[in-house]
């Protein structure tokens, strides 16, 4: 404990803000004790610790302009030997705060660590939190370049003859051959996929289907094509690209389904939004006749204007549900439920609804946006979920 010790002690302390790599847990008050686990596996690895808090009005106004949380921070290895200190940290109303505590921790073993941080004082608050941020990234690029599942063309590559006209990669209309080894395939894609929990459940449960996952973080989607390489998963691929790439990869007709699991609401775009008309068209190039878009979210506001989407483009909708959880066994496809990501168990835990629909998006002509959705009333009913984004960082 004493190098753990010396290192936490000489890192430094910093106000600013980094969007992490590693995980980020926030559970919901009033509790004033929490035990957060931390499975470490790599001691070479250098990781970053952040607290955030939101405070209600009442516990604000309470606190004072000077006042400050108390926070005893308490760390435990696997032998349960510990280290203790003090924190104080200015809790904020609007938009929450988040403050770097410790920088440069490598931990001088592996196992199962815990900080279990304890707020000594404090008024009614509504989350607390704790952002971990690994520094490992180089070595999981470099990783990257090895995994046969994983491509990663470069954006120059796709963009040599401008974004209005998208230069096609080999790959477009021979995934399945050329990836999966088959004559032919049902493909389906999670867009936005993260490390790809959803992508490789999916896998396990449908070795007739062959599943994608896609996002522009290689960081992120080295944990799922190193687990699909450890596992031998002979139908699971990843695609590093932007989503609005998609048609320079994917043939016409070549995709069956499209997931989309816990995106980004994108509360101030609308074209940004991944059920948005916008989008919709890019999905009609590349998905086949009758092909689904699947939503799930916890994002009351996201699933409020995908609804509107789909009645303002007369496009049928299979299934819809404001509460996975709360419908009768069987009025859903069982994977619905079954299958979970971190940030859906991080949303649960909070006692945040998850939603789903199902769509077909066979549509005659253009797409229209909209005009019955109201954003401002449905982006203040999101309520505390806005402080909080994919990333672990407060919306603006």
């Amino acid at each position: 404990m004493r190098r753990l010790l010396a290192l936490l002690l000489g890192a430094v302390l910093l106000s600013s803000c980094s969007r992490p790599t590693g995980g980020e847990v926030f559970l919901p008050g009033p509790r004033n004790s929490y035990d957060f686990p931390l499975d470490v596996a790599d001691t070479l690895a250098y990781y970053d610790f952040s607290f955030y808090t939101r405070v209600d009005k009442a516990g604000a106004k309470a606190l004072g302009p000077r006042e400050a949380l108390c926070l005893s921070i308490v760390w435990k290895d696997p032998s349960d030997s510990t280290f203790r200190e003090t924190v104080w940290m200015r809790p904020e109303y609007v938009d929450g705060t988040v403050r770097k505590y410790r920088t440069g921790v490598q931990f001088p073993s592996s196992g199962q660590w815990a900080l279990p941080p304890r707020l000594k004082a404090c008024g009614a608050w509504d989350w607390f939190g704790i952002i971990t941020m690994g520094h490992d990234k180089l070595r999981k690029f470099a990783e990257n370049e090895t995994f046969a599942c994983l491509l990663q063309p470069s954006s120059q590559e796709v963009l040599k003859d401008g974004f209005f006209n998208l230069t096609d990669h080999p790959i477009k209309g021979n995934w399945a051959s050329r990836m999966f080894g088959r004559e032919s395939a049902d493909i389906v894609l999670e867009l936005g996929c993260g490390k790809g929990e959803y992508t490789l459940d999916l896998a396990r449960r449908y070795p007739e289907k062959c599943f994608i996952g896609v996002d522009i973080k290689g960081a992120r989607l080295w944990k799922g094509a190193k687990t699909a390489t450890a596992e031998k998963l002979p139908n699971v691929a990843f695609l590093r690209t932007r989503v609005e790439f998609l048609t320079a990869f994917f043939a016409p007709g070549e995709v069956s389904e499209i997931w989309l699991t816990f995106s980004d609401p994108q509360m101030k775009s609308e074209n940004s939004r991944l059920s948005s008309p916008l989008f919709l068209e890019r999905y009609r190039q590349i998905l086949r006749p009758g092909g689904a878009v699947h939503l799930k979210t916890d994002s009351r506001f996201l699933h409020e204007y995908t609804c509107t989407v789909v009645e303002a483009n007369g496009l049928r909708l299979e299934a819809c549900s404001k509460d996975v959880y709360a419908e009768p066994d069987g009025a859903l496809d069982g994977v619905v439920r079954e299958v979970q990501t971190f940030y859906e168990k991080m949303f649960l835990g909070m006692g945040l609804p998850i939603t789903y629909m199902k769509f077909c998006i066979d549509h005659d002509g253009p797409y229209v946006h909209p005009t019955s959705f109201d954003e401002k009333y449905w982006r203040e009913a999101e309520g505390p979920r806005r402080s909080f984004g994919h990333g672990g960082t407060p919306l603006g």
